[in-house]
């Protein structure tokens, strides 16, 4: 799974929105939406225009996005924060699918 996250490295955050209670981060080349508890060391709109650096996941702990200001965002993936079926959903604009 650590390896399709990857292709996040190098894309630009382009749009931020956050509803009921989810994270919706777009790139130039994927969609990611967070159903479980987040931090950003900043304020989230200040990632807009910003690109990702490097990304690190750890099964059931945390998908970490560090941007090349860095600053970063840490989505938590332990079972007892989701407030759904899944952690977050990526999709790349080439239609591969990352669920967790």
């Amino acid at each position: 799974m650590s390896n399709h996250l990857n292709r996040l490295v190098a894309m630009t955050v382009t749009g931020i929105d956050e509803t009921d209670g989810s994270l919706g981060l777009r790139f130039n080349g994927c969609a990611l939406r967070s159903f479980t508890k987040h931090t950003c060391s900043v304020p989230l709109s200040s990632l807009v225009g910003i690109s990702v650096q490097s990304v690190s996941y750890a099964s059931e702990q945390e998908l970490s996005i560090v941007f090349s200001n860095g600053s970063s965002l840490s989505v938590s993936l332990a079972p007892h924060h989701y407030t759904g079926p899944e952690a977050f959903v990526a999709e790349f604009s080439d239609g591969i699918c990352v669920v967790q």
